[in-house]
């Protein structure tokens, strides 16, 4: 839960720069987080809908590898995500060191894109 205190915005960082080797052949054509799930949307696309019910986030920043620029841009048919693209695909935690280098220190929430959460994140003025 925030602190009580704390009142303001934070960002949620989606690392989604991986080669998503495990699931070939699903993934030789198509990251693995722009799959589909659904009858229209990706795994991506759950995880963001799920994110945008969160007040405090401002701003979604989804990782990515430079190959996938392309797919991402295709996908993205939200307003609040920013694409960062990483020199790092095979190593979560040196690809999260680089995002955090790059726009600095800040309130995040880091999660991974290839996640299907069967839970609401609630904002917490919901847990209130």
């Amino acid at each position: 839960m925030i602190d009580k205190g704390w009142c303001g915005k934070m960002k949620a960082v989606i690392l989604a720069a991986g080669k998503g080797t495990r699931m070939l052949p699903l993934t030789e054509q198509c990251p693995k987080a722009l799959l589909p799930v659904c009858k229209q949307d990706t795994i991506l696309d759950l995880l963001v809908q799920n994110i945008n019910h969160i007040n405090e986030i401002d701003e979604v920043i989804i990782v990515i590898a430079q190959n996938q620029y392309l797919y991402f841009q295709r996908w993205n048919r939200y307003k609040n995500i920013k694409f960062i693209v990483s020199p790092i695909d095979n190593n979560v935690i040196e690809c999260l060191d680089y995002v955090i280098n790059k726009i600095g220190l800040d309130n995040y929430l880091i999660a991974a894109s290839d996640n299907i959460l069967m839970f609401k994140i609630l904002s917490d003025a919901a847990i209130r």
